[in-house]
């Protein structure tokens, strides 16, 4: 019964960073049509229009606690994900599984462990690409591993004190309705 509630959480994480992906990638199709590019000073292009760096993904994360990031081909180019000195990981690389699904073979991606940087991520990608059918890069939607099975254990901890609550309320309940 617990790795079934497991697998229904992993499940919902995933469908979580799955909408996040393809709501940002929407947003950004609506905002500015055309290709994505990147111009002389390595800004995101999406058509006329010269994306803000990291602002709409840093509100992505504020207000939901998924770290995104934006890749140019498979580097990072936007990212709310920082390295362990505090900057921002701009510049890394993803990873060999990602690049050939995503990037080559043009499928989405789903990982219960993605190495980002030296930490562990529940991590979804999708890939942009352009209308002439080229992929510019990919999308990435992720939470840490470790916050995922935190929340997964408060959530089963819930779920037992519940359980346990309620069995000894119909032990009490049955031993007063036997009693009379």
């Amino acid at each position: 019964a617990m790795q079934y509630m497991r697998t229904g959480l992993e499940e919902e994480t995933k469908d979580g960073l799955k909408s996040t992906c393809h709501s940002i990638e929407s947003i950004m199709s609506k905002m500015a049509p055309g290709d994505y590019g990147v111009n002389y000073s390595d800004r995101l292009t999406k058509g006329n229009y010269i994306m803000a760096e990291n602002s709409m993904l840093q509100r992505v994360k504020d207000n939901s606690g998924i770290d995104v990031t934006i890749f140019h081909y498979d580097t990072r180019l936007f990212t709310t994900i920082k390295k362990s000195d505090g900057t921002f990981a701009v510049g890394t690389k993803a990873s060999d599984v990602v690049i050939q699904s995503v990037l080559k073979d043009k499928k989405e991606y789903f990982d219960t462990n993605v190495n980002v940087v030296g930490v562990q991520y529940y991590g979804y990608y999708i890939p942009l690409i352009n209308e002439d059918g080229k992929v510019f890069g990919m999308l990435f939607a992720g939470k840490p591993t470790a916050a995922v099975n935190s929340a997964i254990g408060s959530s089963v901890r819930s779920i037992l004190t519940i359980a346990i609550i309620l069995l000894v309320a119909m032990c009490i309940f049955v031993v007063f309705t036997t009693r009379m």
